[in-house]
């Protein structure tokens, strides 16, 4: 796995969509749910982002 800035970003905002999800299942309501799942996908299209940059220089 490669280290760049990208995918810093994308594994911090995968780590706060599950702090945000565990938030949301012990009560903090649908809002906070609804955000774990915005982080998700955002964390997502990160990561799918720099799957290219991994095999560059093979």
């Amino acid at each position: 796995m490669g280290a760049n800035s990208t995918q810093a970003l994308a594994i911090l905002l995968f780590l706060a969509a599950f702090v945000l999800l565990a938030g949301a299942l012990a009560g903090a309501g649908i809002l906070t749910g609804v955000g774990a799942a915005v982080l998700l996908g955002v964390s997502l299209y990160f990561f799918r982002k720099c799957k290219p940059w991994e095999h560059q220089n093979d």
